[in-house]
């Protein structure tokens, strides 16, 4: 919505509006992690919904904010205004970041965070503050959303308030944490290998009417059993069978051409019988 509103009402170039969006989120992020960061588990997840949930319900409801009921129209630079372009330039983005939040793992603030995620009360021990290690934390991935949402944003060419209200805050929401949990939620890369894994079969799906009828129960069945016997995700399925094709290459090999297999096929069935 601020990439809308520079761009559109404004008149700023998108490459000077994205650092504004990114920055528009350190205020929220900062308020919400003020009073959520305390929590643990599924009440900061329900905090953080809430958060979501009021913020769309009043704040995106100022016609001066949203620019009222046909909300802001805007353009994608010059050089990336066709679908495939523009893709190209999401999958760089979206590379690039993964790139930059894995290297944060070996810093000094990413130390602190995967000891604070471990154990609080070790890491604090160890002398770390878990206070602003949790509230940094928050801020990071506050500005990351804000930059995923400029390009939302030129993806849609139309932002319009409703896409800021519910059900489509919670949807959004509860699709992002089985991303993250289908991906592997230990990783950077895991958040993006199941965001692959879960729209590419969403679009496949598509074709097939009866079954897309379900895909929510299916991703919902989908996250439960991930977090019970898969908790890593698919990095973790692809780091099982990897050993198992290092200490046993013909069984590995057949397994994981089999797995692909009955994925494909099952896919082909569901569109061909809808």
């Amino acid at each position: 919505m601020v990439t809308g509103v520079a761009m559109a009402s404004w008149g700023w170039p998108f490459w000077l509006a994205l650092p504004l969006a990114a920055a528009a989120t350190i205020p929220v992020s900062i308020i919400v992690g003020v009073t959520a960061v305390r929590l643990k588990g599924l009440y900061l997840a329900i905090a953080t919904l809430t958060f979501a949930d009021a913020l769309g319900e009043t704040f995106f409801k100022y016609g001066r904010v949203t620019g009222g009921q046909s909300g802001w129209i805007v353009h994608r630079p010059s050089p990336f205004r066709s679908d495939a372009s523009y893709y190209v330039l999401l999958l760089a983005v979206a590379m690039a970041l993964v790139w930059m939040v894995t290297g944060l793992r070996s810093s000094r603030v990413g130390r602190a965070m995967l000891a604070v995620r471990t154990n609080e009360r070790e890491a604090q021990a160890l002398g770390i503050n878990v206070y602003k290690t949790k509230l940094t934390a928050f801020l990071i991935s506050g500005v990351l959303g804000g930059i995923g949402g400029a390009f939302l944003a030129l993806l849609l060419t139309s932002v319009t308030r409703s896409a800021f209200q519910s059900p489509l805050v919670e949807a959004t929401s509860i699709l992002l944490v089985t991303v993250v949990v289908v991906g592997g939620i230990d990783r950077a890369l895991g958040a993006f290998l199941g965001a692959v894994a879960l729209v590419v079969q969403q679009q496949v799906f598509q074709g097939a009417r009866f079954f897309f009828a379900y895909f929510g129960i299916y991703s919902a069945a989908l996250l439960v059993l991930f977090l019970l016997y898969r908790p890593g995700g698919l990095m973790q399925v692809a780091r099982l069978q990897w050993r198992l094709i290092r200490a046993r290459p013909r069984v590995g090999i057949a397994a994981a051409a089999a797995i692909i297999g009955l994925n494909v096929g099952l896919a082909w069935l569901f569109v061909r019988l809808s």
